[in-house]
């Protein structure tokens, strides 16, 4: 016996669809908009917004501090998706306890991570052109600031002649590593992941990936 669907049922099932879909997943569009801005500042809601592009990654860091004294977080992860002949922008979000969110922000006040210098700006800075750089955003009232250093990663070594600048930056990524341990973050993000193969920028060429 043929078994038909009506439009209604239809609805229903596109709508339950779009609801499974939500909490990780949103639209093309949205998710550039996030990847690119994730917190639109507003300076009767917040205090200061720090985030953290990591380098050879997909991951972004974002605090949040607001002016009611409130603490929030995530840690995102933007990156391509190839489904069904179409690729898409995809975004994941994993909440940061309010704790540690208000301890890093803590943390970074203490290195006076708005201060910190661009690479840019040393005589001696050094740059490649391979895009592996780790990016920090910072946004209150008083300060809009971007600066990036290249090949940053946590827990490197630095050398007699390393900048002041470099060395802060380096600081404030091996305490957000050691209070959120990036990879097993990274790895979580990634089980949330649905069907697809994935890929994003490392610096020397895409890194691809394929989740079935």
């Amino acid at each position: 016996m043929l078994k038909t669907t009506t439009p209604m049922n239809n609805y229903f099932l596109l709508f339950l669809c779009l609801i499974a879909n939500s909490s990780f997943v949103q639209s093309q569009e949205k998710l550039i908009n996030q990847q690119q801005d994730s917190i639109n500042f507003n300076d009767k809601i917040y205090k200061t917004i720090y985030q953290i592009k990591l380098s050879s990654s997909p991951l972004t860091i974002e605090l949040i501090e607001k002016l009611d004294g409130d603490f929030f977080g995530n840690v995102n992860i933007v990156i391509d998706r190839d489904f069904e002949n179409k690729s898409e922008l995809f975004v994941g979000k994993m909440q940061i306890e309010k704790s540690k969110v208000e301890k890093l922000i803590s943390e970074f006040k203490k290195i006076a991570l708005e201060t910190v210098k661009n690479c840019t700006e040393n005589d001696d800075c050094v740059m490649g052109l391979d895009g592996v750089h780790t990016e920090f955003y910072i946004k209150s009232n008083n300060v809009i600031k971007e600066y990036s250093f290249w090949e940053l990663t946590p827990n490197q070594k630095n050398e007699k002649d390393t900048p002041e600048n470099r060395k802060k930056a380096q600081k404030v990524l091996d305490f957000l590593d050691k209070e959120l341990n990036l990879k097993v973050k990274y790895h979580e993000l990634l089980q949330k992941l649905p069907k697809g193969r994935y890929s994003y920028w490392s610096g020397n060429g895409d890194a691809s990936f394929t989740i079935k």
